[in-house]
């Protein structure tokens, strides 16, 4: 049977704000406004979100942003980003621009000393799921797929900001042979080289995967680390089952 109205979940719009504006950024040509202000990220990013509300309607939209300090896992890993180029000027304007725009249509904006936009996108989703809400996560951050589930799927993009691809947890299975869950724990083992998260030398991704469609978590496999057949990647988790545990706690 159909839901009827009044057993349908509204629904929640999660945009994570900064990576979206920096795909934009690179993905579309230089453009300024008349006294010579930047505004490709913002004519991307407005597109993408125009897109989105005519597509989708959801019931309500909140979009998050990075906050200018250092988070808890620069505190917690000094190399964490370290090696990404430096912002660049005609980028930072558009993020205060893009923020007012989004105010003047009535979305609620975020950010938090200490926190990535990515956490609070992963903390509000939970806390929407838990009330009530199907939510749609909008972000150029792989690390989201950790959150889909029944009520939670991601829309990434594919090309630019325009064109979006949808992953629920099928998707995700079939692209990585991993359920949602289990992506951090994968960046745990293989690491990250896009946020600098190491991983464990000698894990590639395919190795990630056996590893965890074996042992089902990464706690798991370092409590059965005896279990383990190959006598060198034994060696290799054993010998660094602290970074394993920091760079899950990273991703």
């Amino acid at each position: 049977m159909p839901m009827t109205q009044a057993e349908r979940r509204p629904t929640l719009a999660i945009i994570d704000g900064h990576s979206l504006l920096y795909r934009g950024f690179y993905a579309t040509r230089p453009l300024t406004t008349s006294d010579g202000r930047p505004t490709n990220a913002v004519y991307a990013f407005t597109n993408m979100l125009l897109s989105m509300l005519e597509q989708f309607q959801p019931d309500a939209i909140v979009a998050a942003f990075d906050a200018p300090a250092p988070t808890f896992r620069h505190e917690a890993f000094t190399e964490y980003k370290a090696h990404r180029r430096e912002t660049p000027d005609e980028f930072r304007p558009q993020v205060e621009m893009t923020r007012h725009l989004l105010e003047a249509m009535g979305v609620a904006t975020l950010s938090e000393e200490g926190f990535e936009a990515d956490d609070l996108v992963g903390a509000l989703t939970r806390y929407a799921a838990e009330h009530g809400y199907d939510v749609l996560i909008f972000t150029g951050d792989r690390d989201q797929l950790q959150l889909i589930s029944d009520h939670v799927r991601v829309y990434a993009p594919i090309r630019g900001v325009s064109e979006l691809q949808l992953f629920d947890a099928q998707a995700v299975q079939e692209k990585y042979g991993l359920t949602p869950a289990q992506i951090v724990d994968f960046k745990a083992l293989c690491g990250d080289p896009s946020d600098n998260i190491p991983g464990v030398p000698g894990v590639g991704e395919k190795t990630a995967v056996k590893l965890l469609q074996q042992f089902g978590s990464v706690e798991n496999l370092l409590a059965n680390l005896d279990k383990v057949e190959n006598a060198k990647l034994r060696e290799a988790l054993q010998a660094n089952q602290e970074q394993i545990r920091q760079s899950r706690m990273l991703a």
